[in-house]
């Protein structure tokens, strides 16, 4: 395995030392939220009598320089959040401001959220989560951090690779994305590949659907999950913050630490975060679970140039990480698999401002990722190795606001893919040329809020040499198709809106799914492709109510999904030769078949006081085939949900969980059913401000019951129970 970055704690130490230095000719403060207390980024700090701002950095801190004068009016703006305005000593040199919101939000399903500067898609998030909430879930994984959200699950072959599942879509119909753009990873290809995702580096994760996921590609049926780092620095950024962090979990002895550094000089921003991790192997209510353990480091360094008008933005990043997938069954390996893999990443960013022509402002994004990963026996042999790079380019305009088109978004997006397998191959080399163009428009009606998209895309898949397999003729394939949604709120009252969302998605099948044929070692499994599929083709209609008060927040959402031919991997009930335990692979051939998915989800929150109240989500979804081949999906998620029940303080937070899914017998072919299960977690979140320090510290109990239970969407879930009973702590602090 690769080992985390050595010295981590020592790091940590530094950056604080670093931090602490006080600027003598400034005057400083943080910004706050009073609901949450969560520094607030993006906050526009203005000296009334000179007129000079600054906005508050990612963690909330601000520096403007004075001079002369006893004191000075402050004001400062967000617009989420009421002005607040005061004379301020300049003696009081550290300044705490405590922002009150305009609206109230429920912690689980976010009707409204921050915007960024200049944001081109200003549509609220279907979920997000953000500050206290993002910490209290905070995992080893993305999927661990999401996995308390409505209708989310997990895929998993272990805790490692682990991957969020949306209304029991997975795979190429739920889009994984880092700071906007394509992680440049395999996730999405099978189960046992990782998201290459660092959850301490995140600030927040936004679930996306409806017209705003389609500036993001056209296979967003399931929507799009955007986990944003903020890795190229912009100009919101004013002075300098640190923060530094540590996760510690004993259910597998898990241990994290994280640094960051931001700041402002002059017309250039710096940032640079790092983070390393390491786990052994998982602790269930079973036993230990052989050959579950990880490690990795993630580091990124970035730059930008900012006036006025223009901003010019740099970054690199670098992540190196092992895992193991267990063994112990029919296909696996007696000792299991290993995976070593890494990624370079190098973005780029050039964003203008009051451009003229009718465009407001203009944006391109570019981003190149070089990824790599090993399938290792125990016996030391490589199974097959993966090697990916990937292109992305994405520029995009905003028109001026008034007329019909004000505030319309337009953009057109270039993606290139060269993958290439090696040791027992079972992938030819191929590329992989996208192009796709949309438009965002969004009006206001009166009570009546309406959002369109429209997206055309063309994908070319192109294998280096002609050949002959399993899976049928390897040659060229190209596909193309137009993608789109409606989206309509009705504000029935001041606290009251009732919203439906009309989508019809167009995916084009993955290389995988057209020209796989062989072994797949970590995966166990022999996977023959289809190299006739066409593309996935898909209406979605949902319907959702919500009201917002001061004591109440309620969304009801219910959903379909006709999706012609459907591609997935179906279990054969076959047995291949190959390297598996006693030379045995299960045979897993891709099809293209009809489908349905339907399903509801409900989020409640109820305030009593303004120190009791409860939050409660349930989900459930049923997929089939249609048609001549009706028949249950495979791998969809049970009915599920949880209950919290918070007693909040002045500056704590205690909460108590209830959470468990019933029984799954609605099986596809060759699947297990897995019982239903019950449990109870625990936590307690306590947040600080002192001299300028702000600390928060969250403890987490989890499964105190130690209860066995199994997650359907596992592959291995015949000798993997879910983790037994564990305790966690997160720290951070900022400056």
């Amino acid at each position: 395995m690769i080992r985390a970055i050595p010295g981590v704690l020592v790091a940590i130490l530094v950056s604080v030392l670093v931090a602490s230095a006080a600027w003598a000719q400034q005057i400083t403060g943080t910004v706050r939220s009073a609901d949450d207390g969560e520094p607030i980024a993006g906050a526009v700090v203005r000296l009334l009598k000179t007129g000079r701002s600054v906005t508050t950095s990612a963690g909330g801190r601000f520096s403007l320089a004075v001079v002369g004068g006893d004191s000075l009016s402050l004001r400062v703006e967000h617009p989420s959040f009421v002005s607040w305005e005061r004379r301020v000593r300049l003696g009081d040199r550290e300044i705490a401001v405590v922002l009150e919101r305009r609206l109230y939000i429920a912690e689980e399903v976010v009707v409204t959220a921050n915007r960024e500067t200049d944001s081109f898609v200003e549509a609220d998030p279907a979920a997000r989560l953000a500050g206290p909430d993002l910490r209290r879930r905070l995992g080893g994984t993305l999927a661990a951090t999401m996995a308390d959200l409505p209708s989310v699950a997990q895929r998993s072959m272990g805790p490692a690779p682990a991957r969020p599942v949306v209304r029991g879509l997975d795979g190429n119909r739920l889009l994984v994305l880092e700071d906007g753009t394509s992680t440049g990873d395999l996730s999405a290809s099978s189960p046992d590949h990782a998201v290459i995702v660092e959850p301490l580096l995140t600030s927040r994760i936004e679930l996306v659907r409806g017209p705003a996921a389609f500036q993001y590609g056209s296979n967003v049926i399931g929507g799009a999950i955007d986990v944003r780092r903020g890795a190229l620095p912009g100009g919101d950024i004013g002075g300098w913050s640190a923060s530094a962090g540590t996760q510690l979990e004993s259910v597998n002895d898990g241990v994290a630490g994280q640094i960051g550094l931001v700041g402002r000089e002059g017309s250039f921003v710096f940032k640079g975060d790092a983070v390393g991790r390491r786990t052994g192997n998982l602790t269930t209510p079973t036993g230990v679970l052989d050959n579950t353990s990880s490690d990795g480091w993630d580091v990124t360094a970035g730059s930008a140039w900012t006036s006025d008008r223009f901003e010019l933005a740099g970054a690199a990043g670098r992540f190196e990480a092992g895992y193991g997938i267990p063994g112990g069954f029919m296909g696996g390996h007696p000792n299991g698999v290993d995976i070593e893999l890494e990624r370079s990443r190098y973005d780029g960013r050039l964003l203008a401002r009051n451009v003229g022509l009718g465009i407001d402002h203009v944006e391109a994004l570019g981003s190149y990722k070089r990824y790599y990963h090993e399938e290792i026996e125990s016996t030391g042999i490589c199974g097959v190795s993966f090697g990916l790079v990937t292109y992305d380019a994405i520029a995009r305009a905003k028109v001026s606001d008034g007329g019909f088109l004000g505030g319309a978004v337009f953009g057109v997006s270039v993606q290139h893919r060269d993958l290439a397998t090696a040791c027992l191959s079972f992938l030819p080399h191929t590329e992989e040329q996208s192009i796709g163009g949309f438009g965002y428009q969004s009006w206001k009606l009166g009570k009546f809020d309406l959002e369109g998209a429209m997206r055309w895309d063309r994908r070319v898949v192109t294998p280096a040499h002609a050949d002959t397999n399993k899976a049928g003729i390897i040659r060229t394939r190209t596909f193309d198709g137009f993608s789109g949604s409606v989206s309509g709120n009705w504000h029935l009252g001041e606290h009251n809106r009732l919203r439906a969302i009309v989508s019809r998605t167009f995916q084009a099948p993955a290389v995988e799914e057209l020209f796989s044929e062989g072994p797949h070692l970590a995966a166990y499994s022999y996977e023959i492709g289809d190299a006739d599929l066409g593309a996935e083709r898909s209406w979605g209609s949902e319907l959702e109510y919500q009201i917002g008060t001061d004591r109440l927040s309620l969304a009801v959402a219910a959903f379909y999904y006709s999706i012609d031919g459907y591609i997935y991997a179906a279990d054969t009930g076959e047995i291949e030769y190959g390297p598996g335990e006693e030379g045995y692979l299960s045979r897993y051939q891709y099809a293209g078949l009809d489908a349905g998915l339907m399903g509801a989800e409900m989020s409640c929150g109820v305030r009593a006081d303004d120190t009791w109240s409860l939050q409660a989500t349930a989900s459930h979804v049923r997929g089939e085939l249609t048609g001549v081949n009706a028949s249950p999906l495979p791998r969809i998620p049970p009915l599920s949900g949880h209950v919290d029940v918070i007693r909040k303080g002045r500056s704590t937070r205690a909460i108590l969980t209830a959470r468990g899914a019933a029984r799954q017998e609605r099986l596809g072919e060759f699947e297990e059913p897995t019982a239903g299960w019950f449990t109870f977690d625990a936590s307690y979140e306590w947040e600080l401000f002192r001299g300028g320090w702000y600390h928060t510290i969250v403890f987490r109990g989890e499964n105190l019951m130690n209860q066995e239970y199994r997650n359907h969407l596992s592959r291995i879930k015949s000798i993997m129970p879910e983790a037994g009973r564990g305790v966690s702590l997160v720290y951070r602090v900022y400056y």
